[in-house]
């Protein structure tokens, strides 16, 4: 049986939300970002678009994302970058580029 990466397992849970209707998303992506660290399977970015956050402030969207993967952060997730919008939002993005980590980040890998 092949281990499933970190990337892999939190991107799964959130499309099962999906699919439970628990959060109807138009874009969903999960990238590892922890090379940018010198680290494994600890820095990723999530960018959803979704439904669901049109009745949340950009607050309320972050709590939400921290507690559907409170799993992960306890099990050593060191960082999430969140990039979470609404659609109408979304139409508007120009860029999704995490910023600079200010505390792990090696020299080289910027």
């Amino acid at each position: 049986m092949a281990l499933v990466s970190i990337r892999e397992q939190i991107l799964q849970h959130l499309q099962t939300l999906l699919q439970t209707g628990q959060m109807l998303v138009i874009e969903l992506s999960v990238e590892d970002e922890s090379f940018r660290h010198g680290r494994v399977d600890s820095h990723f970015k999530v960018v959803a678009v979704a439904e669901l956050f049109t009745t949340m402030s950009p607050i309320q969207r972050h709590r939400w994302m921290y507690q559907q993967l409170d799993p992960w952060l306890k099990a050593g997730v060191h960082a999430l970058a969140l990039h979470l919008f609404t659609p109408g939002e979304w139409a508007k993005v120009k860029n999704t580029t995490s910023p600079v980590c200010r505390g792990g980040e090696k020299k080289g890998n910027q």
